[in-house]
């Protein structure tokens, strides 16, 4: 009898000295369960699986065990903890002044081993509780006492693996420092698994490190994933996770996982990737997208959906700030036309793909291109950088070829810029009599149309002596449009010995409903200059006689192949003539006179290294510092024109520089601008040869 009642007291005190030690460290007593605690009790929140498994094995020596899993389950989904009133739940928000009171946390400092002494008396929940409480108060903590701590507790659990997942879970918006507890905490459990054979994996337990791991961040989750062997789950079961993610508004969280367990296939890209847009999170969506082109056609389409002119973008916006997102998180400012625009012309350049696919989206470019060109014409007249009158003419009806509705926007537009003659002229090229507003019409009914006959093509028009001339007569200049001709360029070019310039000029793709291809390819000598029209011959010319000319033109090492910004036209080539893109890839004996110009600028003892002996007079050699001088003084990569200026003192005429080169017959004025552009490549190279040697290069 009096053993017993030692005990009884024993017992007594020993629960006093433990619910004044945790007052002290809490700020409040432990009640009996009978009493109302300060900390309301938690609700489990149970789940059923709607699909069981009995066994799944892996490709491992030992193949792991699994219990059977059946209808009385205690969870499918990871056990959370929730109140029915204020207070924690299985995610918190380690920021929130209600989660944990900061006059309740500990200031001082516990070892690990008085800590640990301290909670065994603790339930599973009040463990949890204490423990992020002791990790988010505890600055002092080292990476070796919170080890200790995790270590004991997991040999304290008959289920080490749902411990740890709820640990995870609890934690996994910690830091102390460097060191995540999350990640420490599995690390002691792989650990622990390693001496430990006893603890069964399950189903369940996958099922709970997966839906937790898709929360935290991509480390965390690859840890999760590697340990419990999530990978091994069945897509079904990754995609319910996935779609659970998606219900409930965590469209960066959805992404994340998808693309990390390449689940792409399931989902469509109107699914996951619009939130994206509005939160500004593309590099998620390339991620998401990567290398996969039918996923790159099929976000870029939805994109040009949204540059429909019937896009409610208000609308859209308030329809994702009303479905559960962060206040302020869906940004107006994204989801709007222009980004949209932007966005996808980005796209459509990093993935090289056709722009022509997208309607609403070229569309738009053209509209805003032709706008452009008005603005630029009536507005900005008679700025020296204007375009050429015949090709503003030429560019406006190229652009809006392809569109009736936008051909009627630009008759409204001239109207507006007062400019009859061009509308009429626009009203006749498109036949657009019966389609044109009655107003407009009666509007444009007394006047004449632009007449394009008034302009003189001839070559004594573009000679003009304020620019740097053709020196080669204009009969050397070769057009080349049927395979036969192309033969006997090929011949003349592959001399030992010659000297090739190469320039390409191309319609903008915004003229061109987005298509874009090379419409001319020059290629110059010293004789002659041949105008590959690429237009015609792209149709003409099989893919074996393609292939033979590049191999002959870019291939040997006979001939000196010169370009300016090469790898451009290149680039370009490859894009018209695909069986060739490989070729182009590596070309023999190329230089690229744009790269010699910017390194003979930054030579440190200057341009002034020319070849000198003592006969030449210092008025001479100061002349020639000058020079050399004046082409140092360059910025980094110059313009053709700029650096033709500097050499030669006069600058190149680019009045032909935007123009539709696919219209057809081709003008001489544009022949002698495009023969210009590859022949001076020439005397650019004598040039440098002359002043600096053959080491330049």
């Amino acid at each position: 009898m009096f053993t017993q009642l030692i005990q009884i007291v024993f017992n007594y005190l020993r629960d006093l000295i433990t619910r004044i030690f945790t007052w002290i460290r809490h700020g409040h007593m432990i009640t009996d369960n009978n009493q109302q605690s300060p900390i309301p009790s938690p609700t489990r929140i149970l789940h059923t699986p709607p699909y069981y498994y009995n066994q799944i094995s892996f490709n491992s020596n030992t193949p792991i065990q699994y219990t059977s899993i059946g209808s009385n389950t205690c969870e499918y989904r990871h056990e959370c903890y929730q109140f029915e009133d204020d207070g924690w739940n299985s995610d918190p928000d380690t920021n929130d002044p209600t989660l944990f009171n900061s006059n309740t946390l500990t200031t001082s400092y516990l070892t690990s081993n008085e800590y640990i002494n301290s909670m065994s008396h603790l339930s599973e929940y009040e463990l949890l509780n204490d423990l992020y409480s002791y990790f988010f108060s505890q600055k002092q903590a080292t990476i070796d006492d919170i080890g200790n701590i995790l270590n004991h507790l997991l040999v304290r659990q008959q289920d080490p693996y749902s411990f740890s997942i709820r640990v995870v879970n609890l934690m996994k918006k910690l830091k102390l420092g460097r060191c995540s507890p999350s990640k420490l905490c599995l690390t002691v459990l792989e650990n622990f698994l390693q001496e430990n054979t006893f603890p069964v994996l399950t189903l369940t337990h996958q099922i709970q490190a997966l839906e937790v791991g898709v929360l935290c961040p991509p480390s965390i989750l690859d840890e999760l994933c590697r340990i419990y062997h999530c990978d091994s789950l069945s897509d079904e079961i990754k995609c319910r996770v996935m779609k659970e993610l998606i219900t409930s508004n965590q469209y960066k969280e959805a992404s994340v996982a998808i693309t990390r367990f390449g689940l792409q296939a399931f989902f469509s890209v109107e699914e996951i990737l619009p939130p994206l847009i509005g939160t500004d999170q593309i590099n998620l969506i390339q991620a998401y997208i990567g290398s996969d082109t039918d996923l790159q056609i099929q976000f870029i389409m939805l994109l040009d959906k949204l540059c429909s002119p019937h896009t409610d973008y208000l609308r859209l916006y308030s329809y994702y700030q009303s479905s559960g997102f962060a206040k302020g998180s869906i940004a107006n400012n994204k989801l709007c036309e222009h980004q949209i625009k932007r966005l996808a012309g980005r796209l459509i350049n990093t993935y090289e793909l056709d722009a022509s696919l997208f309607v609403h989206f070229t569309t738009a470019k053209v509209s805003s291109f032709t706008a452009s060109l008005l603005h630029q014409y009536y507005v900005l007249k008679g700025n020296d950088k204007q375009i050429h009158a015949k090709n503003w003419i030429d560019l406006l009806t190229a652009s809006v070829a392809q569109s009736e509705e936008l051909q009627i926007n630009l008759v409204e537009e001239l109207v507006l810029y007062n400019d009859y003659k061009i509308a009429v002229y626009i009203v006749n090229y498109f036949n657009l009599s019966q389609k044109i507003p009655e107003s407009i019409s009666d509007l444009l009914s007394n006047t004449r149309p632009y007449d394009p006959s008034n302009y003189r093509n001839s070559i004594s028009g573009f000679k003009n002596t304020k620019f740097y001339p053709l020196n080669i007569n204009f009969d050397n200049i070769i057009l080349i449009d049927t395979p036969a001709k192309l033969q006997k360029c090929q011949e003349n070019i592959s001399n030992k010995g010659t000297v090739i310039g190469i320039d390409a000029e191309w319609l903008m793709p915004n003229c061109n409903f987005g298509i874009l291809r090379l419409a001319i390819l020059q290629l110059a000598t010293r004789d002659f200059i041949f105008l590959l029209d690429m237009v015609v011959l792209t149709g003409a010319v099989s893919q074996s006689q393609q292939v033979s000319f590049i191999q002959t033109l870019f291939h040997s090492s006979d001939t000196i192949k010169l370009g300016f910004a090469i790898e451009g036209d290149l680039k370009m080539l490859g894009r018209t003539w695909p069986c060739v893109a490989k070729l182009l890839n590596d070309p023999t004996s190329t230089i690229d006179l744009q790269t010699v110009a910017d390194s003979i600028k930054s030579r440190s003892d200057g341009l002034t290294n020319t070849p000198s002996n003592s006969d030449i007079s210092p008025q001479v050699c100061e002349a020639r510092n000058a020079e050399a001088m004046s082409i140092q003084s360059l910025s980094k990569k110059t313009s053709l024109t700029k650096l033709i200026e500097e050499c030669f003192g006069l600058p190149m005429d680019k009045s032909n520089q935007i123009a539709n080169w696919e219209k057809r017959p081709i003008r001489d004025d544009m022949k002698i601008y495009a023969a210009l552009d590859a022949f001076c490549l020439i005397e650019l190279f004598d040039y440098f040869k002359d002043k600096f040697g053959d080491t330049i290069f």
